[in-house]
């Protein structure tokens, strides 16, 4: 069958120098479908499609696996766009004559019959097939041959300067090329998209245009690179064809100011810095706000240098740029100079207030940047006071020097002082005292006046016992003498009583005037015969002190009694009330108690209680007993378990007998609450002594005293051994209660 195929395909018509296929050409591919049902050949390697630059070589790949002795590799071309011929290049690796740039490259051996061709021309292009008869599906490879354009694209259009908001319209050109390349517009590296920026692109034969519309420019457009770059769909083959055109944008100033605030310390050198960004350059200028430039200003570039600045070269100045673009731009810079806190004089050296006066302000100023912070002190007493001072009521204590503080970071404080003067009627600042004394003792009564003008007198006044007044001036009269003392800003007027006496008992006013007014203070003077009568007061004002704490110390005593008789007497009520159904026995010393407790038939253990046992009156004698918690050894635990299921033991209803013991009797006493006679209800207890003298000659009797009461009971006489066995036991632990 390959033969037959061979045989057709050889004995094609030939035009010129290439061999041609009429009708025989669909029966070959039929045939080639039928074949390929049955061979076993398959590609490893089909062929791809492959671009090249014009004048280069390019290589088609193809290669089999399977392929069987009679199968022939053979390689077809064809180009859809001039004609449907189909020229046969080669078979089983033999190319026709006429293909002299052809040649199949590979090893036969592996299956490898790959078409290369030299020196690619644009005629070369179309579809090439690689294919056995065999072998279904046989794929084309199309090979495109590039030809890029002779020259780069050019773009034409007004490139001279815009004005900001202006429209720009550009047009790109590419001339040549195969393909023919498409053009795309760039802005920098980013794609200008064609929404509202640029024309689709028309082809005129072998020339394609572009053109870019953009409606509004802005300042970020100024030196903006445009480019227009060809691309033929191919850049690994055929590099990218650009040109670029820098548009320049004019816009008007901006002013950028990079400290609003300039600080500078008086004296000292100040640059005030505007940054400008406009295009074209702009020109600057300086001006001040409501004031003219400093005279040793001057200007730098965009720069305003003050050498030497002082305080009343604070303010706002501005920096103004004009490139001829409206509007104008302007930046405004703040100056700010730094110079320490000064007081102004807005206060006398000397204040003079009058005396009663309500409230007194005065207000300290002071300039400085920063701004200070003032505040008053008293000189004298450091006593501190905010601004304004204000002082409220008037009185000669307020007199005084009072200091104005103003203080600023960096700096050191200022201070400016002032005298408060306090002028009007007397002040009398001694306190009213009452004076006791003993017939023939000294009294001296002193009156502290305070004035601005001094006083014009001072006048003592005294009311006696029989209600006459007499007044006593400087000098002595008598026993009583009155002498003045000028210490500092005051007067001390001091009345003198020598020797006194009763008749000296009275009401004493010291008086002091000026041209404003005058004050007035009361002294009391009690004079008493001689000491006795003071010993006799002291001592009847400490006998009643004593019997009051006597009295109160007696009622709390008669309280508390009160309380503790109650609380005993409900006690023994309830614990008189319930019946008690345990006892307790108190062996000899080192021993401890044993409580029995019946429950359902079964003699159980009592569980321990605190260390301090509370006895319920029994007719057993019963002793209270103190023991801590200790552990039992073994042995004797297992013992008493073994006892106490053995030994039920039953104590009776004991409510008449108790009614008769108030409190736990002696053991030899036990016959006589067996057998009770007619006594009274109110048999006192056995004293301690007592009682610890029969408790002692008890001790022997304990155990024989509790076998008996078993006996008596009916119980099980097994009480015996228990007794025996705790008594044995030297450090016996258990409490066992049977009820």
């Amino acid at each position: 069958m390959a033969f037959v195929v061979r045989y057709i395909v050889t004995n094609g018509r030939r035009r010129g120098s290439r061999m041609e296929y009429s009708g025989l050409w669909s029966c070959s591919l039929l045939l080639l479908t039928v074949l390929s049902t049955v061979s076993a050949a398959f590609y490893r390697k089909r062929p791809e499609a492959t671009a090249v630059l014009v004048n280069h070589t390019a290589t088609l790949y193809c290669a089999f696996d399977g392929l069987g002795p009679t199968d022939e590799v053979n390689w077809y071309w064809y180009n859809p766009e001039t004609d449907d011929k189909l020229y046969h290049i080669s078979a089983r690796g033999r190319v026709a004559s006429e293909f002299s740039r052809h040649s199949i490259v590979g090893s036969s051996r592996r299956g490898e019959y790959n078409l290369r061709i030299r020196d690619v021309q644009p005629a070369d292009e179309g579809n090439y097939r690689c294919s056995v008869f065999t072998v279904r599906d046989a794929g084309d490879a199309r090979l495109t041959v590039v030809v890029p354009p002779v020259n780069p694209p050019v773009i034409a259009g007004n490139l001279n300067p815009r004005t900001v908001g202006e429209a720009l319209k550009l047009t790109c050109r590419s001339e040549g090329g195969k393909p023919l390349p498409h053009l795309m517009w760039y802005n920098g590296t980013t794609a200008l998209e064609p929404i509202g920026m640029f024309y689709q692109e028309v082809s005129v034969g072998s020339v394609v245009e572009r053109k870019l519309h953009i409606p509004f420019l802005t300042r970020w457009d100024n030196s903006a690179n445009i480019s227009c770059i060809a691309d033929q769909g191919f850049p690994n083959v055929a590099p990218l064809k650009i040109a670029t055109v820098r548009i320049k944008v004019h816009y008007p100033p901006t002013v950028i100011t990079p400290r609003q605030t300039v600080q500078a310390l008086e004296g000292g050198y100040a640059n005030l810095t505007c940054i400008v960004r406009g295009n074209p350059t702009s020109v600057f200028s300086w001006r001040r706000v409501g004031d003219s430039l400093p005279q040793n200003a001057g200007m730098s570039n965009s720069s305003l240098l003050i050498p030497r600045v002082s305080r009343s070269d604070s303010g706002a100045y501005l920096c103004d740029a004009d490139n001829g673009i409206q509007p104008v731009g302007t930046g405004e810079i703040t100056l700010e100079v730094i110079y320490p806190p000064k007081i102004k004089s807005t206060f006398d050296q000397k204040i003079s207030v009058l005396y009663g006066q309500e409230v007194f302000r005065v207000e300290c100023q002071s300039e400085g940047n920063p701004r200070p912070r003032i505040s008053w002190r008293r000189k004298d007493t450091k006593q501190p006071f905010d601004n304004p001072l204000t002082l409220s009521p008037l009185n000669y204590q307020t007199e005084g020097y009072y200091v104005c503080v103003a203080r600023s970071d960096d700096f050191s404080e200022d201070t400016k002082e002032t005298y408060v003067d306090v002028i009007g009627r007397p002040e009398i600042v001694s306190q009213s005292t009452s004076v006791s004394a003993v017939g023939g003792d000294t009294v001296e009564l002193t009156c502290t006046i305070a004035s601005d003008p001094e006083p014009d007198g001072v006048i003592w006044e005294l009311a006696g016992r029989d209600g006459r007044k007499r007044q006593l001036r400087g000098g002595a009269t008598g026993d009583i003498s009155i002498k003045e003392v000028v210490a500092g800003e005051q007067t001390q007027s001091v009345l003198v009583i020598t020797s006194a006496e009763t008749v000296h008992t009275g009401n004493y006013a010291c008086i002091a005037s000026n041209m404003f007014g005058q004050d007035r203070q009361d002294f009391r003077v009690y004079v008493t015969e001689d000491s006795s009568d003071v010993v006799m007061i002291a001592a009847v004002t400490m006998g009643v002190v004593l019997g009051i704490l006597f009295a109160i110390v007696l009622t709390l005593c008669l309280r508390a009694r009160t309380i503790w008789a109650s609380r005993l007497s409900k006690s023994e009520e309830e614990l008189a009330v319930k019946p008690s159904l345990h006892t307790s026995c108190k062996f000899p010393n080192g021993l401890a108690t044993i409580e029995l407790q019946r429950a359902n038939g079964i003699t159980t253990h009592r569980p321990t209680v605190s260390q301090n046992t509370v006895v319920i009156p029994s007719p057993f004698t019963e002793v209270r007993a103190e023991h801590g918690r200790r552990t039992m050894a073994k042995a004797n635990k297992d013992a008493d378990d073994g006892f106490q299921r053995k030994c039920p033991y039953y104590i009776g209803e004991l409510k008449s007998k108790q009614d008769k013991a108030r409190y736990l009797p002696p053991l030899k006493r036990k016959k006589e609450i067996d057998e009770p006679k007619d006594v009274d209800d109110g048999d006192t207890k056995p004293s301690a002594n007592q009682q610890a003298q029969l408790d002692q000659k008890d001790d022997g009797n304990s155990i024989s005293h509790l076998r008996d009461t078993a006996s008596s009971d009916g119980s099980d006489p097994c009480l015996d051994e228990a007794a025996v066995k705790c008594h044995v036991t030297t450090r016996c632990q258990k409490r066992i209660v049977v009820s």
